[in-house]
């Protein structure tokens, strides 16, 4: 019996956790508006943070270790990531690899198309968010509102 109890709770624990993508896109889909609105990130993170890097292209090892400061301990493979540090180690860090059976997707757009990673404070990491149709594929557009 125990060990059904424990069982059960690990799956209601593990299918609780959201990636922060989600929760962005969670965020915009509640708006009233839904087709735009805008996203505070610090009010949808459950965890204390002072910086966030959003790697808005496929980022090699090389770029992250340059940007981060430090050696990346969790690099599988190029990808887009988005990874929190407070105080300078990281307490929560997200890839996105291509999927393309993915039927939603979020977007981050920086203000200049030559920038490869965005750097944000939990003051700054505002945006306005867009919700865009193409072909039945759903995006999720998130500039930064500064």
């Amino acid at each position: 019996m125990k060990k059904s109890i424990l069982i059960l709770f690990s799956i209601f624990i593990c299918s609780c956790q959201h990636s922060i993508q989600d929760k962005i896109i969670n965020a915009i889909q509640q708006n009233e508006k839904k087709d735009s609105c805008v996203v505070t990130i610090a009010n949808i993170t459950s965890f204390d943070w002072d910086k966030m890097y959003v790697f808005v292209k496929n980022s090699g090892i090389e770029d992250v270790n340059k940007q981060l400061g430090f050696t990346y301990p969790y690099y599988e493979d190029n990808a887009k990531r988005i990874i929190f540090l407070k105080s300078k180690k990281i307490v929560y860090h997200e890839e996105e690899y291509p999927d393309p059976d993915k039927k939603s997707k979020l977007v981050f757009l920086p203000k200049c198309d030559t920038v490869n990673v965005m750097v944000f404070t939990k003051r700054t990491a505002i945006f306005c968010a867009k919700k865009k149709d193409f072909c039945g594929w759903i995006y999720y557009e998130l500039k930064p509102k500064r």
